[in-house]
């Protein structure tokens, strides 16, 4: 009579990856398999991973697949689970500013923070003037509202703020004339400036 021994099946169970917010820290994967055998652990989508630990790229989806070779005495296996990665909420600072018509293109500066530091991020700002009509860059005297964005794969957050042109004050200068008693008015030569 012969005996065969066939491959044990291998139990594999990868741990819970519940959707999270982005964020730098790492998180580390858990798994058990059976004959407490390596696992190797392949990711794809917003994250990539370096043995059992996985860094975010961006938001969005990852598929994490646990694997365990075949061995002499055990069937290899897979599991495969996905989990999202929602975009981290951050502060968006646009202080309101008052400037003084100059006949050119006015402005709102913004800056981006999360609990610990100022980030680098693309933020789109849209101008809208008093009818409610986009405005790509405020020249003219009036009352701007400016939304701020954030443009990231990673962040969202966004604010709102004023932007007030005024009108430049206007001066006119006469040149310095004279004249003697009982002579005509001389001409005056204005100069303006302001507008």
């Amino acid at each position: 009579d012969t005996l065969t021994i066939t491959k044990a099946t291998t139990t594999l169970e990868l741990g819970d990856l519940p959707d999270v917010v982005y964020s730098t820290t790492p998180i580390t994967l858990q798994s058990t398999a059976t004959g407490d055998r390596p696992v190797l652990y392949f990711v794809t989508g917003s994250a990539s991973a370096s043995g059992n630990v996985v860094t975010l790229k961006t938001a969005g989806t990852v598929r994490v697949t646990a694997y365990v070779a075949r061995t002499n005495d055990y069937e290899s296996a897979y599991e495969t689970k996905t989990f999202n990665v929602s975009k981290a909420q951050v502060g968006v600072a646009m202080p309101d500013v008052s400037a003084v018509y100059t006949g050119l293109g006015q402005s709102l500066s913004t800056t981006v923070s999360n609990e610990s530091e100022t980030l680098t991020v693309d933020v789109d700002v849209v101008y809208t003037d008093a009818s409610g009509t986009i405005v790509s860059s405020p020249t003219d005297a009036g009352i701007y509202t400016a939304t701020a964005t954030v443009n990231d794969s990673r962040n969202s957050g966004s604010t709102t703020g004023t932007l007030t042109i005024l009108q430049a004050p206007l001066s006119i200068t006469a040149d310095a004339q004279s004249k003697e008693y009982l002579e005509a008015n001389p001409v005056l030569t204005l100069t303006y400036t302001g507008f």
